[in-house]
């Protein structure tokens, strides 16, 4: 998709001199719509997908990523708590001491919510930020937590516990939040 320059998008050095050969070699990144364009001619950019982002969140308990705000809450839900999709159709606590809290749909509360109120959560495929976190290993897997509705990086050890990967650390405040479908139950 080919678009024209406008004010939204940073441009401040302009189109380069160019040659044939420099087509696509200017990228700007518009950062207020989290796209990469390069430079095609004149005034002409083209969205360029060829290297992917990793956009960290530049504010406290927040994502980039897909979200949704159309389900409640069905129970007290605080925010940055994770949180599954049960079968009511509500979000509720995480829990690896159960398989029912563990498997299908998980998210991130975005916000801190009562049983009944809409509420926005980080969905999969999402970047987290969260400043209380404090992870150690960049690059570790995280895994739902026996504590409802936290995020530990020690997998869960005891009997009937549920192991299921919901993402790895980026920083030492930042995730990529993507749960695996797939979990075991301890024996």
């Amino acid at each position: 998709m080919a678009i024209t320059l406008t004010a939204s998008i940073p441009h401040t050095d302009g189109p380069p001199t160019h040659n044939p050969g420099a087509l696509g070699s200017r990228l700007v990144y518009d950062a207020a719509n989290k796209a990469k364009y390069k430079w095609v001619s004149g005034t002409t950019w083209e969205l360029d997908n060829s290297t992917a982002f990793i956009i960290e969140p530049t504010t406290d308990q927040s994502a980039d990523g897909p979200n949704t705000a159309s389900k409640n809450a069905g129970e007290v839900v605080t925010v940055m708590d994770c949180v599954y999709m049960a079968g009511a159709g509500v979000w509720m606590l995480t829990d690896a001491d159960s398989e029912a809290t563990s498997k299908g749909l998980l998210g991130i509360a975005l916000e801190s919510k009562t049983s009944g109120e809409p509420m926005k959560v980080a969905l999969p495929g999402c970047i987290v930020r969260n400043d209380a976190w404090a992870w150690a290993t960049i690059g570790a897997p995280l895994y739902l937590s026996t504590t409802m509705g936290q995020i530990t990086d020690a997998a869960p050890s005891g009997t009937d516990d549920v192991v299921r990967v919901i993402g790895w650390v980026l920083t030492d405040n930042c995730i990529y939040f993507n749960p695996s479908p797939d979990y075991i139950t301890l024996n």
